[in-house]
């Protein structure tokens, strides 16, 4: 409780001074610093605050919100504004802004008295039909530039109510509300400068809201509007598409017609801004300028090859995770990574998902990104490559800290494990191995509460081997699928780990599980593994695994995959298959309400499958098969796998 009132106190007086600062000439250096610290307290803020939701505690967060956005009202208002206020202005007078720019000399008379010429006056409106609209109506009831601060942070400020409506039913602590409601990014961006993008992050967070309540149809009208207030969305609309909400995918076209209907005179120049602002600026970027540099300044070649990239891996994310919440974040975080132009307003594109996603990388970007304030010293733009270098570096170090880490859920002093543990080994005719991973599960400092080796196989040396052990032995039907779940049938505890038997234990395993699941929120994961020898490229594998495993969220049974019991029951999961049987619990663990695991490390995978093959080959079927899987496993409720499981063996 001291820390949460420190933190406070501390974050609004940083926050009143750094919002009287106007001067950014010759103050932007205390302004950084200023911003820095505000970043540091909101991520504290958000860690130390109650999980509870009550009245009381949805005010305190209210109240706060709305202090924060108080003290940032005379933040120097954006340029951009600018521009809305023209483009708002002049449909009054039926002048389509798609077909004149701010500096034609038709539109001359129309500029009023304290009229503000737009940056990049000689193009025409960049920004989608309904958020023209609202500037439109904006404009009508007053041309004071700083109207767009109260409109916009209006969004904003509702886009708080809908976040902690969506938390509660993620089960989220309330506090974490604050990584949104108290950043930086989102107090400077829309209350400080008047930036459009909280309305587009309005109606996003209004569809994952919807999307959570299975109302599809509202839901895909949400997105149009969405969509038709900034175009930066369109990256999310594919997550949003799942067996159930296809059908009424129709209605985003409907609605995105019908908002550009007034603006249809202008046919395609309607996009002439855009596909001009998307292929030749670049501003403020890091990987991309990196990249145009390697490939010798060709400006299309990066774009394509960045592109690439995000297709692939966000069709990986498409199809892995049926909720949107963690491929929107990583999508969003992804394109901006690689874009050509960034401002720190862009990052609002995924603050939102924080409030789900621990990520300590787009957290730390979310405070970096007031470095851009270095490139804006005399309210014009500027590149300064060393600032983008410190803002960006520690951003990607921290990806891959998260990457490669290892988390430590080791035996801490007088801590207690309240949990007990069933392992399950499926085994098919391989008792030399089986003998070798019992013998290491019995020497381990922490031994499992229970093990039941799931058989199947004509050979009977397994019964015997079993009967040395002291373990539990079931005859079950051939499939790997078909083992487990007869083996959960008959296991009596709570954690359920699913060990391979051609899997070797390194490091205490069991241990490692069960104080990384002494945490309720935490409901399954896998441990990790390398390959055993070093057959060559097998570590880009190892490799290939590790990225699957962290960042799409879909494990390979021999990572060591573990999950409650009570989940597999509740949500009624189906793993009884010849074959993905461990790819689909991965799905379901995805699909359940909690946080999911990679532990990093823990096991030595088998290469025996992996000799006397092409590797390549190997790899390119596992991935093949995998993704034909995920992809019907997306729009089907059940898939037959007897012929993955015939062309993976046979």
């Amino acid at each position: 409780m001291i820390k949460k009132v420190f933190y406070t106190i501390l974050y609004f007086y940083l926050l009143f001074y750094a919002g009287q600062i106007k001067d950014f000439s010759s103050n932007y250096l205390s302004f950084i610093t200023l911003w820095l610290g505000l970043g540091l307290l909101c991520f504290l803020i958000s860690k130390s605050t109650v999980e509870k939701y009550n009245k009381y505690t949805i005010f305190f967060i209210l109240v706060l919100s709305l202090f924060a956005r108080y003290l940032v009202i005379e933040h120097p208002i954006s340029d951009d504004t600018y521009r809305y206020m023209w483009e708002g202005y002049i449909q009054q007078f039926g002048v389509n802004p798609y077909l004149l720019a701010p500096d034609s000399q038709e539109l001359i008379k129309y500029r009023w008295s304290e009229f503000k010429m737009p940056n990049h006056e000689s193009m025409t409106a960049i920004y989608p039909a309904f958020s023209l609209m609202l500037m439109k109506l904006t404009s009508y009831i007053s041309l004071d530039y700083r109207s767009f601060k109260i409109v916009f942070g209006f969004f904003d400020f509702l886009s708080i109510l809908l976040l902690l409506m969506l938390m509660y039913s993620y089960k989220i602590p309330s506090g974490r509300v604050f990584i949104y409601a108290l950043n930086p990014v989102t107090l400077f961006s829309f209350v400080g400068q008047g930036h459009l993008d909280s309305m587009m992050m309005f109606f996003v967070i209004l569809s994952l809201l919807l999307f959570e309540k299975e109302k599809f149809s509202i839901m895909w009208i949400s997105l149009a509007l969405a969509f038709c207030s900034k175009y930066l969305c369109l990256l999310l609309i594919p997550m949003f598409i799942n067996r159930k909400s296809y059908k009424s995918f129709y209605l985003f076209f409907v609605f995105t017609l019908l908002c550009f209907i007034p603006y249809l005179s202008a046919k395609f120049h309607i996009f002439d801004s855009l596909l001009s602002f998307s292929f030749n600026m670049q501003y403020n970027a890091f990987i991309f300028s990196l990249v145009k540099t390697i490939l010798f300044g060709n400006h299309i070649l990066a774009h394509f090859l960045l592109s690439s990239i995000g297709i692939v891996l966000g069709t990986w994310l498409f199809i892995s995770r049926t909720n949107p919440i963690y491929p929107a974040l990583s999508i969003s975080a992804m394109f901006l990574i690689f874009a050509p132009t960034i401002h720190f307003w862009y990052l609002s594109l995924f603050i939102p998902f924080l409030c789900f996603v621990e990520s300590p990388a787009l957290v730390f970007w979310t405070v970096s990104s007031g470095l851009w304030y270095c490139h804006y010293q005399n309210l014009e733009f500027s590149h300064l490559p060393l600032v983008s270098l410190l803002e960006y570096s520690p951003v990607l170090l921290l990806l891959l800290w998260d990457l490669f880490r290892v988390k430590d859920f080791t035996q801490r002093k007088n801590q207690k494990i309240s949990n007990k543990i069933s392992v399950i080994i499926p085994e098919y005719n391989d008792h030399k191995n089986l003998k070798i991973i019992l013998n290491q599960l019995q020497n381990l400092e922490v031994i499992a509460d229970e093990v039941i080796v799931a058989h199947a196989g004509e050979s009977k040396e397994s019964f015997f081997i079993c009967e040395n052990f002291n373990v539990n032995i079931l005859d079950c039907e051939k499939g790997r699928g078909n083992q487990i779940v007869q083996a959960i049938d008959n296991t009596k505890h709570e954690i359920i780990l699913i060990l391979h038997c051609d899997t070797s234990l390194n490091g205490e395993i069991i241990s490692q599980v069960l104080y990384a699941m002494q945490q309720e929120e935490n409901i399954g994961g896998c441990l990790g593994s390398s390959f055993e020898g070093s057959l060559d490229g097998q570590w880009f594998i190892t490799f290939l695994n590790r990225v699957r495993a962290r960042f799409l969220g879909i494990s390979f049974g021999d990572q060591g995959q573990f999950f409650r019991r009570s989940v597999y029951i509740n949500d009624e999961w189906d793993l009884k298959m010849p074959l993905m049987e461990d790819v689909e619990l991965s799905l379901q663990l995805l699909k359940s309400k909690g946080r999911v695991l990679f532990l990093g490390n823990g096991l030595k995978s088998s290469i025996r499958r992996w000799q006397n093959k092409s590797r390549l080959k190997n790899a390119i079927l596992i991935i093949r098969l995998v993704f034909i899987y995920c992809f019907k496993r997306r729009f089907q409720q059940k898939v037959d796998t007897k012929k993955l499981y015939q062309e993976y063996y046979l």
